[in-house]
């Protein structure tokens, strides 16, 4: 007589709905702690979502609690050039309670929900801050066409020949870069002096220049 083999569902111990709330409530929480890191522009998903990409990778792991990860988070914060080792009790309450939330949902998911939930929060964040990166640097381009249109007198062969650029280029079309960019280091002087101008401008207006990436020159 043949033995019954049985298998044993897994319940969910929450429902579609309750994940979703959860997944909302996460995101936020990660998306207003990366209000306050230093890299505002970039292209790339490493790029924007900085110590939150490594916090998800890490939570799915189940070997981690919710201080060492946040500790561990706070450390990659504080080693980013940009950030001058600092970051705000404010941004650190928000990213430690964003990491208990997430480590609580992937304890609570089915193993088998655990990947896709994971993957859920971590494109919810990056296409937040996708869209906040490009609103920042448009507005950032913006003000700089206007900048250099006052400085030239709106003379876009002048603005040419000072900056070293092809014959023909616009004003209009200049966009944004930060001050370690090649397009900064290879410059000619009077593009070194005007973004000089410009950066100056920005941090007057409480605007950091150095928070865009390499990546992310051209909006």
């Amino acid at each position: 007589m043949r033995k019954v083999i049985t298998l044993q569902v897994e319940k969910p111990k929450i429902n579609q709905v309750e994940v979703k709330r959860r997944v909302e409530e996460i995101v936020t929480l990660f998306d207003s702690y990366l209000d306050e890191y230093p890299i505002k522009g970039g292209r790339s998903k490493h790029t924007l979502m900085g110590p939150v990409a490594k916090v998800l990778d890490r939570a799915q792991a189940g070997q981690w609690e919710a201080e060492p990860l946040t500790g561990y988070a706070v450390r990659m914060h504080e080693m980013n050039p940009l950030t001058g080792g600092r970051v705000s009790q404010k941004a650190v309450a928000r990213l430690r309670e964003g990491t208990e939330k997430l480590l609580a949902l992937c304890r609570d998911v089915p193993v088998t929900a655990l990947a896709s939930t994971a993957e859920q929060i971590d494109y919810n964040v990056y296409f937040r801050r996708w869209v906040k990166s490009r609103q920042w640097l448009e507005q950032r381009q913006a003000e700089l066409v206007t900048f250099l249109r006052e400085k030239y007198g709106g003379d876009d062969a002048r603005f040419c020949k000072a900056w070293g650029l092809k014959k023909g280029a616009k004003i209009a079309d200049q966009y944004f870069f930060g001050i370690g960019s090649k397009t900064y280091k290879n410059g000619t002087d009077a593009l070194r002096a005007d973004m000089g101008e410009f950066y100056k401008l920005m941090a007057e207006k409480g605007e950091e220049p150095t928070a865009i990436a390499e990546d992310a020159e051209e909006v």
